[in-house]
């Protein structure tokens, strides 16, 4: 896979796309998709870059194409604190749209335009490690990998 490490082992297990998350209520969660130019001057929600730097890099560079500089209000830790600050009107959030498959008390998901690059969901490990825990773990992955796949596509 491209960008693997040379000291890890990738397996691309599924591609997803970028989304918005919006507060229920909130003027832009009105239509099916929302253009991304019209988050200019809106303040953002984003998944830190240190848990997810390629997820990051999607959505800075998706909302510079779109015009905006980027005004990231939270940075959060976990994706469920993103969607609670989007439910309290913190921000708008841009997540994966795997995300959008959880429902959540206060929040929109919605389509955004023009999408966003793909980003890849990856099985990582160490090309090192030989342990048959680990062999046993991917192939369980691996057999499962139509059902993630599925599970990833349903959207709300």
């Amino acid at each position: 896979m491209a960008g693997e490490q040379l000291w890890l082992r990738e397996e691309l297990i599924y591609t997803d796309r970028v989304v918005a998350a919006l507060p229920d209520g909130h003027a832009l969660a009105r239509g099916r998709k929302l253009a991304l130019r019209k988050l200019g001057g809106e303040p953002l929600v984003v998944y830190q870059r240190t848990g997810a730097p390629g997820l990051f890099d999607t959505i800075v560079a998706m909302v510079r194409g779109a015009g905006i500089a980027p005004w990231f209000e939270h940075e959060p830790d976990l994706m469920t604190t993103v969607l609670t600050l989007v439910a309290a009107g913190s921000g708008l959030g841009l997540v994966p749209g795997c995300v959008a498959c959880r429902e959540v008390e206060g929040v929109s998901f919605r389509e955004v335009t023009p999408a966003s690059e793909p980003v890849p969901l990856v099985m990582a490990w160490s090309r090192e490690n030989d342990s048959p825990t680990l062999a046993a773990f991917t192939d369980v992955v691996r057999e499962l990998k139509p059902v993630i796949q599925a599970r990833m596509e349903r959207r709300c």
